[in-house]
């Protein structure tokens, strides 16, 4: 019994197919890839060292400060009449804008959709779905080093 030969058009359409898919495959990965970048390793620990001074800061006063690629939120309060330097990252968990604090209504503001923490970090209104992250202060001899620990 002979072996049944495959017809030309079969043979064809296998190569249109395969070629097809190779052509998807090559524009879905790029776009898959751009989409979901990797996940980059982060330190255990990681810490900061901030050019300023604890001494020359006064309650209400708040800046935006490099914490590795992201940026970082510090605020001097008072409690307990001592002042106290809070430092969390800057970033708001809901779509990751930056966020600011406003010293009227002592918030911390994600322009972004409203999006409102305590001076806690806690998430108190808008989208925001977690806390901000919270970072340790360490004031040392007037210089100020931001610890994050994971």
């Amino acid at each position: 019994m002979p072996a049944e030969k495959t017809s030309r058009r079969t043979a064809l359409n296998l190569l249109l197919g395969l070629g097809g898919l190779a052509t998807v495959g090559s524009i879905a990965f790029p776009v898959v890839s751009f989409l979901k970048p990797p996940r980059r390793a982060e330190h255990s620990r990681f810490s900061v060292t901030l050019e300023r001074k604890f001494s020359e800061l006064q309650p209400g006063d708040w800046f935006i400060f490099r914490f590795g690629d992201k940026p970082g939120l510090a605020i001097c309060v008072e409690e307990g009449g001592e002042k106290r330097l809070l430092a969390y990252s800057a970033v708001c968990t809901h779509l990751e804008c930056v966020v600011e604090f406003q010293p009227g209504s002592n918030t911390i503001f994600c322009p972004c959709h409203n999006g409102r923490f305590d001076l806690h970090g806690n998430n108190i209104a808008g989208p925001p779905p977690h806390p901000l992250e919270r970072f340790n202060v360490q004031v040392t001899d007037d210089t100020i080093k931001i610890v994050k620990e994971g």
